[in-house]
């Protein structure tokens, strides 16, 4: 990202179209000049830049940070960005790394290369910013990725304030295209052979839900994203299972089931239909004891 470099870049061909190869930062060319005007301008920079908002969450491990910056171009305009940072994971999670992805896949590595598997299969995601990595004989020191805010805010967010079980007229017909979009995406990204394995609520990003061209869906936190060799549909359950769970004290039964039968139509698996809500239903059952055991057994 440097400016000195911009002479030695060039188009890294495998990462997708308008990315270039910064000797060990990768970066969307129409980016270059936002980062640099900004101070990042190098993989070290990343890891210095301390401005923006520091997202900490219960359960974060130290070695993981998140946060949220918004940088101004040339104009003064604002454009927010997520920036990921991993820095010296512990075995375990070296392990799980190397398993998953090889020694050559950093953790940061895993969501930018899953994030341009799916942008390549038509999948909506975030944009991918710029990545970088540090790996010695394949033990990651350090790496990062920057990814373009999704448009929207989180169905966590949007349900409670926006879904109404009792919903007639327009609003009843605007909720059932929501669920038909909602299903189309989703079996869209199974349908790639893909599966996200966090597909919570909190994970799925809406916006123009209003609007005449009906709601557009993003999938975001992409890091667990892989393409299953066996046990395909185990995976696929899990997936709708945690989509479930954390939609349903907003969404009824009734719909959740209306969202099954849309999802097995666009996935074209009819079969499914006869076992699917009930392995999905049953599955996010057994989340919500979980959730449950762990909060001390409040229902």
């Amino acid at each position: 990202m440097a400016a000195a470099d911009k002479e030695s870049c060039n188009r890294d061909d495998n990462s997708g179209s308008g990315i270039m190869k910064m000797g060990g930062v990768r970066v969307q060319a129409r980016y270059i000049v936002l980062l640099q005007h900004n101070g990042l301008t190098g993989f070290g920079s990343a890891f210095r830049f301390q401005d923006g908002e520091r997202l900490d969450k219960p359960g974060l491990a130290p070695w993981r940070e998140r946060r949220r910056v918004v940088l101004r171009d040339l104009a003064g305009e604002p454009h927010t960005f997520y920036l990921k940072r991993y820095v010296r994971p512990p075995l375990r999670e070296q392990v799980r790394r190397i398993v998953s992805g090889g020694l050559r896949q950093s953790t940061a590595g895993r969501e930018w290369d899953a994030i341009l598997a799916l942008a390549a299969a038509g999948i909506p995601v975030p944009a991918p910013v710029a990545f970088g990595q540090e790996l010695r004989r394949g033990i990651e020191r350090r790496s990062f990725v920057v990814i373009e805010e999704a448009a929207g805010q989180s169905l966590e967010s949007w349900l409670p304030a926006n879904w109404r079980r009792d919903a007639s007229g327009a609003v009843r017909r605007r909720q059932q295209q929501m669920l038909r979009g909602l299903a189309r995406q989703v079996a869209a990204l199974h349908g790639a052979g893909f599966v996200h394995r966090d597909l919570y609520t909190s994970h799925i990003f809406v916006h123009n839900e209003g609007g005449s061209d009906g709601p557009a869906f993003t999938f975001i936190d992409l890091q667990r994203v892989f393409r299953p060799r066996w046990r395909r549909t185990r995976w696929i359950v899990k997936d709708l299972a945690a989509l479930c769970f954390s939609a349903a004290p907003f969404v009824s039964r009734t719909d959740r089931l209306r969202f099954w039968k849309q999802y097995v139509e666009f996935i074209r698996r009819s079969s499914w239909l006869r076992r699917l809500p009930a392995r999905v239903e049953a599955r996010s059952a057994r989340l919500r004891r979980r959730q449950e055991r762990r909060a001390g057994g409040v229902a």
